[in-house]
């Protein structure tokens, strides 16, 4: 690229800064939590901001659940970019010094809920794509932009099923999604695990006669938080693969006296970059059976 091209775009992105912080204000704005109707609506604006842009456009929907996929360029997938994005927050909980679902624009700052997680990012990709657009080469630019409604909520009918089913296929992905406003080149991925433990429950009077499956459950968690991992990254924190336990929980309602028939034990294991979920639920499996 010559410095006159350099200077081009960066003239063409000064001029679409505007227009980028209007479509993020009109996408704060909407109040677009789970299975709202506010998703549906941040979906079309989307839509609609680059439909000038030509390109194929569709929407499959999961479960009453729509998506946005916009595409341009070759359809080689072996040099697709994709542009992945979610218009979902979570609800404006606590106590806020501005309305949540109003942008507030300070001198070098944005506050609204959604900014950062991710109506920015996504404002951000639209922009990108004009001035792409503006160069002469998006047409010609294997590259998507793949908006999905439930990323706050698992992604079950969202990024989940578009992959699964190949709609949204590439060979690299960008996330508008930053952490402390940095740029990462990778992400964990994550697994969710519930290990059931059957025991046999009855009156805590009489705990001799039954098999207490508290007292197994205990000894689990003992084992995982013991689990060691030889997988390293020093681009996250921590470096190492992360297993948390995050819930106990008994069948029925807890009683003080009272010995559960099963125990559920709930896992978050968070996986570095090349990690396979087989694996590492093969790695805990292992160390369970050493209980």
């Amino acid at each position: 690229m010559t410095n006159h091209q350099r200077d081009q775009v960066a003239e063409f992105v000064d001029q679409e800064i505007e227009s980028t912080l209007k479509l993020v204000e009109r996408l704060v704005n909407q109040e677009s939590v789970e299975d709202s109707a506010a998703v549906d609506i941040c979906l079309d604006m989307i839509e609609d901001a680059v439909s000038p842009l030509a390109g194929k456009h569709g929407r499959p929907s999961f479960d009453g659940l729509s998506n946005l996929v916009c595409e341009w360029g070759e359809s080689n997938e072996e040099h697709r970019l994709l542009l992945s994005a979610h218009t979902d927050v979570v609800p404006a909980d606590g106590i806020w010094n501005s309305p949540p679902f109003s942008l507030v624009r300070g001198e070098a700052t944005l506050t609204g809920r959604g900014v950062c997680d991710m109506k920015g990012g996504l404002a951000a990709f639209v922009g990108a794509l004009k001035v792409v657009a503006r160069c002469g080469g998006l047409c010609n630019t294997p590259v998507s932009l793949v908006v999905t409604g439930d990323e706050e909520v698992g992604s079950a009918r969202g990024i989940i099923p578009l992959l699964r089913e190949e709609i949204v296929m590439g060979t690299w992905a960008v996330c508008g999604e930053p952490t402390s406003l940095q740029i990462f080149t990778g992400n964990r991925g994550v697994i969710w695990l519930r290990v059931e433990v059957h025991g046999k429950g009855g009156h805590a009077g009489m705990a001799h006669t039954l098999d207490n499956p508290v007292v197994c459950a205990a000894a689990i968690i003992q084992a995982l938080n013991e689990l060691t991992f030889d997988s390293y990254d020093e681009r996250f924190d921590p470096t190492t693969p992360c297993l948390t336990v995050t819930s106990l929980y008994a069948n029925g309602r807890p009683v003080v006296n009272t010995v559960p028939d099963v125990v559920t034990i709930a896992i978050d294991r968070r996986l570095l970059p090349g990690e396979k979920p087989e694996a590492a639920v093969s790695h805990i499996e292992i160390g369970r059976a050493h209980v």
